[in-house]
């Protein structure tokens, strides 16, 4: 083979190497923003479920915050979207280490 032949040969592979190693990063960077997503989402969702289970009377299984055992409410809250005895909030697509964390807060008014 001729010198032309071999630079060519390891000019490409260089260049192969490197456009694996940008797409492997970004790969890295898009599963990352996509399970960001997908936590804000379930969130997102947690969230609208406790605003209409808010508006709703609780004879029909909305929230009532009087009659819960607990001081804060969160087991009022849980049941009335259904959460209630779950180990954990799972969020489809963000992976076994993403973790969905709900905490109240009270308005001032």
């Amino acid at each position: 083979m001729g010198q032309q032949q071999l630079l060519l040969l390891v000019l490409s592979t260089v260049i192969v190497g490197l456009a694996t190693v940008a797409g492997i990063q970004a790969f890295g960077e898009n599963q990352q923003q996509a399970t960001q997503d997908a936590l804000i989402q379930r969130a997102t969702s947690i969230g609208s479920d406790i605003a209409a289970a808010a508006q709703q009377p609780s004879q029909l299984g909305g929230i009532n915050l009087g009659d819960s055992e607990d001081s804060d409410g969160k087991s009022a809250v849980a049941s009335a979207i259904g959460l209630s005895g779950a180990s954990g909030i799972s969020a489809s697509g963000a992976g076994n280490n993403a973790v969905c964390k709900i905490s109240l807060t009270t308005r001032q008014k």
